[in-house]
C-alpha cells in the first residue's frame, strides 16, 4: 500500500494564543489609532501569514513545505536520516525568524540537535529531517505516516533492529531506530 502523501500542519496551544493575540491587538489598533500606528501591524501580519506552514506533501522523492500561495521544495535523495521526535524543539532559542506567529518558521537552536530550520506548528508531532548540511524540523498531523512517506520518498533503508545494551556493554533484547544513510 502506498503512504499518504499530504498532511497538514495543525496549531498547538502556543501558536493559537499568539496568533489570535497578535491578531485581536492589530483589529483594535485598526480601530482606535490612525493608519499610520494600525497599517504596519496589518503589513506586519500579512507578511508573516505568507511564510507560515500550511501542510506538507512528499511527492516523488521531493518534499513540500506549504505555504500561503507558495511552496518550500527540499530534494529527499540526500537525506540521511528521519525520526519522529516529540518535543524535541523543547528549549530552543530561535537564531533568526518567527516565534509562534502564524508557526514556527526559521532558525533555532538547542542542546539536542543543535542548529536546525523549524517548519512547525506543534512541538508535540516533531519529525526530524538530517540532510548533510542542514537539519529540518516539520510538525505533521501524523507523525508516523509521515515518517513512512519520507522514508519511502528518499528510499531510505527500513529501520533496523539494534540491540541495546548497559554501561557494561551487555546486550539487552532488541530495540528498532529510524537512521537511515550515513547515520
Amino acid at each position: 500500500m502506498r503512504p499518504r502523501q499530504h498532511f497538514r500542519a495543525p496549531w498547538d496551544g502556543r501558536v493559537k494564543v499568539v496568533t489570535f493575540g497578535f491578531l485581536a491587538l492589530a483589529v483594535l489598533a485598526v480601530l482606535t489609532t490612525g493608519s499610520t500606528v494600525a497599517l504596519p501591524v496589518v503589513l506586519i501580519a500579512c507578511l508573516v501569514a505568507a511564510f507560515g506552514v500550511r501542510g506538507y506533501s512528499v511527492v516523488g522523492g521531493t518534499l513540500y513545505v506549504h505555504r500561503l500561495g507558495w511552496s518550500t521544495k527540499f530534494d529527499l535523495s540526500k537525506l540521511r536520516r528521519v525520526e519522529a521526535s516529540p518535543g524535541i524543539t523543547m528549549g530552543s532559542i530561535r537564531a533568526f525568524g518567527n516565534g509562534g506567529l502564524f508557526g514556527f518558521v526559521g532558525y533555532f537552536r538547542n542542546e539536542l540537535i543543535g542548529m536546525y530550520k523549524a517548519y512547525a506548528t506543534d512541538g508535540m508531532r516533531a519529525v526530524l529531517l538530517e540532510f548533510p548540511d542542514l537539519k529540518i524540523v516539520v510538525t505533521p498531523d501524523s507523525p508516523a505516516a509521515f515518517v513512512e512517506a519520507v522514508r519511502e520518498g528518499a528510499n531510505l533503508p527500513e529501520p533496523t533492529a539494534a540491540a541495546p545494551q548497559d554501561s557494561s556493554g551487555a546486550v539487552h533484547g532488541a530495540a528498532g531506530s529510524l537512521s537511515g544513510r550515513g547515520a
